[in-house]
């Protein structure tokens, strides 16, 4: 079964692209899984031909399997029955901060290993941080870079006040961005600030994951006491990208957000812990004798 997706083991599925060749290698048509997911070449020539899946019904993965098929008259029907195994979906995320940050200092926190581990291409894998709004406040984030097919995302802010807010949308994977995420910057009600940043990616392909690392500045309160602690959390996650299943007679469909949603989600949390350290007063040491005055 796919959990993830909620379609049932046996199920017929849609999406699936498969490959005809000759002996040659010549390709001699692309078919498509259609609703019922069956694919139809229409007729061949008399001879012999390879036919193997190019691309696996989404939430799982390709049955790369090459069978070969011969066609011996032209009223020959031959029907072939493939079977795809189901995409394991995992995303992970490690957390990094300083250890120590002295008050009214900035800190940087970033995050790598911010992967999707499925074996399979997921739809809306996101990154989501939780500025620590207890002992700071959010300053510069950098989305960084993403490795794997390109593919486009969206930067969405949460404040005290409101909801998620979209910032920028259709953003490229190979590019960085920086964003300020300040009060001001964002032109944000008085007492109003930033508490959580979400990067929503609309697919990722197996294994993507960071090239250059995604971070954010904040800067330290003036009035946060020594030992304070700074917890920087992180989560990933996705959806098993949009699919079908015929003989459920349910369908799924891809998101275009994430807040609402409920099952066919996998996700992971990391979180690091930066230590306010408080600047130290040295007392002034009194010399052994007083100065007299000249008189």
């Amino acid at each position: 079964d796919n959990v993830l997706m909620g379609i049932s083991k046996g199920s017929r599925l849609q999406g699936a692209v498969y490959q005809i060749t000759d002996m040659s290698g010549k390709v001699v048509a692309t078919i498509y899984g259609d609703s019922y997911g069956e694919a139809h070449s229409g007729a061949l020539g008399i001879g012999s031909y390879y036919v193997q899946q190019i691309q696996a019904p989404a939430g799982y993965m390709v049955n790369n399997q090459r069978v070969t098929v011969r066609i011996s008259n032209t009223n020959d029907n031959v029907k072939l029955t493939v079977y795809n195994k189901s995409g394991n979906f995992k995303t992970t995320v490690s957390a990094h901060g300083p250890r120590t940050v002295a008050p009214n200092n900035q800190a940087k926190f970033y995050w790598t290993n911010v992967s999707n581990a499925s074996t399979t291409t997921v739809a809306n894998f996101f990154l989501h941080v939780k500025v620590p709004t207890d002992g700071a406040r959010a300053g510069t984030f950098y989305t960084g870079t993403w490795s794997g097919t390109a593919t486009t995302f969206r930067v969405e802010y949460k404040t005290n006040y409101a909801d998620y807010r979209v910032l920028a949308s259709g953003l490229n994977s190979k590019s960085q961005y920086s964003y300020d995420m300040s009060s001001i910057a964002l032109g944000l009600s008085s007492g109003e600030y930033v508490t959580d940043i979400r990067m929503v990616f609309d697919r990722a392909s197996a294994g993507m994951k960071e090239s250059m690392a995604p971070c954010l500045y904040v800067t330290v309160l003036p009035n946060v006491v020594n030992g304070y602690q700074l917890i920087n959390r992180a989560e990933t996650g996705c959806q098993g990208e949009a699919s079908s299943s015929v003989s459920g007679g349910n369908s799924w469909t891809s998101n275009t957000g994430i807040s609402g949603i409920a099952g066919g989600w996998t996700s992971a949390t990391a979180q690091s812990i930066t230590v306010v350290t408080g600047p130290t007063y040295i007392p002034y040491p009194l010399p052994g004798k007083l100065p007299t005055t000249g008189y």
